[in-house]
């Protein structure tokens, strides 16, 4: 039975204590969104959520940095399966992974659809498809 102070009964704050210290999830799911709490690597999901395939160069381009740095901002979300690496005719790429953050975070992007036309850190990112980045734009990193 609740007491004055507490909506919950002393079992019902019990088991969920003890379920939380056995839960090692907690502690996956936060390591997670500290990994995606990253403006860079949104970006590039936000990018990827578009366009499922990018090149490491049209990716550069689109976020304004050089490909090397693309390239180190991605190493976290590779090792972690979110995004995956290939070539294609020589020329390197990325793409979502089968990571179940990755599609939850491709769904969260959608979510966001018209709001990404008006994010000044996203120039010329609307879902489902890219604009062209803006004149002037440059390509070195930030």
């Amino acid at each position: 039975m609740p007491t004055d102070h507490h909506l919950l009964s002393t079992l019902e704050v019990l088991a969920l204590r003890d379920r939380l210290e056995v839960t090692p999830a907690v502690d996956q799911l936060a390591a997670l969104l500290r990994l995606l709490g990253d403006p860079g690597r949104l970006r590039v999901l936000a990018v990827l959520t578009a366009h499922r395939r990018v090149g490491f160069a049209d990716l550069a381009e689109i976020l304004g940095l050089s490909v090397s740095a693309v390239s180190a901002s991605m190493g976290p979300l590779y090792r972690d399966g979110i995004v995956t690496f290939g070539r294609e005719g020589g020329r390197p790429f990325v793409e979502l992974g089968d990571h179940p953050a990755a599609r939850a975070v491709a769904e969260l992007v959608r979510d966001l659809d018209g709001d990404l036309d008006d994010d000044p850190a996203l120039p010329g990112v609307t879902v489902p498809e890219l604009r062209p980045v803006r004149a002037g734009r440059s390509t070195t990193p930030v």
